[in-house]
């Protein structure tokens, strides 16, 4: 809403002084005037006074003629009158103010008077605004410093917010930046460090597969493994490697992309069943490979189409797949449900593996972190990292339940009219 002047209390203290001073000086001047013209008033008796006082010493018989003249009310034919013969003798409208001496005293004064009023008044008003003026620059000097602490990274500094006005709005936002400020420096902090972090897993992540190829190699080259077999079983793990640090790089990338931002969801009208089922064909061989058992139940024979991008949603729930192969031993199961409702879709993938301890159940969507439990030589902590990305970027969430020795259950929640 936009502000108005008359809500700041600045504006209405500037306003309530230039209405006192005015006040004050129409005062002043009415009291002078009334001084003013009293004053020529009494003039104008005492020279009344003295012509009937002259002409009744020169006339004595005139006396009551002429002082019954001078206290008659004006008559318009004794005007007339007076202007003939007083035009004989040059007193007329022509005669400049200033041969009239009571008058012309008298304007003088008042015009010095008024002169001074308008200095005092001119003064006053100049007094005023400076003092208004410069509590406002002191309030906008304040904020200077304030803004420079800030800048110099010391965010303790708060702006004292008045009851109201424009100043409280300023004050109010002051903190509000000052706030975020420190937070976003927080996170950018957070951030460098975990990107140390980051490039330090990296590093070793690709260092393990890296050094296994190697040996390998070295030991081909020196002619080590001389037998056709020991051969076959050095390059089969070197593909394996490979592949696995293929895997990982892939993922990094993908992960980089979707934190970035650099990617924009595809999302069509499409059946999450088909999605689902093409996750579960991408992990099929793994999971024969490793003796498991993958399975598929829906709930509705006939999935009702759901707004998605069918690629990465394919790669989350693949991952996810991941994770349940390789923490469930051979013979074991694999089992994905799908489940709709009118406005909720879910996959639930569940397994009889080993299960995941509880202290380690909060972290383990956190990138490169694996369970104390775990293997070494078992996945890589970026999976599972990625997956809750592209869920969470699809307006969903993930929910686990596990117990250690028993199995875990990862369920996937979308609103299907997000």
């Amino acid at each position: 809403m936009r502000e108005r002047l008359a809500d700041n209390p600045e504006v209405r203290r500037l306003a309530a002084g230039v209405a006192a001073v005015l006040l004050l000086f129409l005062l002043v001047s009415l009291v002078a005037g009334y001084f003013l013209t009293s004053a020529l008033h009494a003039a104008q008796q005492d020279r009344s006074l003295a012509i009937i006082g002259r002409l009744a010493a020169q006339h004595p018989e005139w006396r009551d003629d002429v002082t019954k003249a001078f206290a008659a009310p004006l008559a318009g034919a004794d005007i007339a009158a007076g202007k003939a013969a007083a035009v004989r003798y040059g007193f007329d409208k022509r005669l400049p103010l200033a041969m009239n001496r009571d008058f012309g005293r008298f304007a003088m004064a008042g015009a010095v008077a008024a002169t001074a009023g308008t200095l005092m008044l001119a003064i006053a008003l100049l007094l005023l605004l400076w003092r208004v003026f410069r509590r406002l620059y002191g309030e906008i000097g304040a904020y200077a410093v304030m803004a420079e602490r800030i800048v110099e990274g010391d965010f303790s500094v708060k702006a004292v917010r008045p009851a109201e006005g424009i100043f409280a709005k300023l004050a109010h936002q002051f903190n509000q930046m000052s706030a975020r400020l420190e937070l976003t420096l927080e996170r950018l902090q957070e951030e460098k460090e975990g990107m140390k972090t980051f490039l330090s897993d990296i590093s070793h992540q690709l260092k393990t597969p890296l050094a296994g190829i190697k040996m390998m190699t070295e030991l081909l080259q020196d002619g080590a493994a001389q037998d056709e077999k020991v051969r076959a079983d050095f390059l089969a793990r070197s593909a394996a490697q490979i592949e696995r640090m293929e895997w990982l790089i892939r993922q990094l990338l993908l992960v980089a992309r979707m934190e970035a931002g650099a990617i924009e969801l595809n999302r069509k009208e499409q059946p999450l069943r088909l999605t689902v089922e093409r996750a579960m064909e991408t992990m099929a061989d793994q999971a024969a490979a490793g003796g498991l058992r993958l399975t598929f139940r829906a709930e509705r024979a006939a999935a009702s189409p759901f707004m998605h991008d069918a690629d990465w949603l394919q790669e989350a729930i693949a991952n996810l797949l991941k994770n349940s192969i390789e923490h469930t031993p051979a013979g074991g199961v694999v089992q994905v449900e799908l489940s709709e409702t009118p406005v909720l879709a879910r996959v639930r993938i569940r397994d009889n593996g080993e299960g995941i301890a509880e202290e380690d159940l909060p972290h383990i969507f956190k990138r490169f972190y694996k369970g104390r439990a775990s293997s070494p030589s078992v996945g890589t902590g970026i999976g599972l990292s990625l997956a809750k990305a592209i869920v969470e970027r699809h307006g969903g969430f993930i929910a686990v339940q596990s117990t250690p020795g028993q199995g875990t259950v990862m369920t996937l929640t979308f609103a299907k009219f997000v």
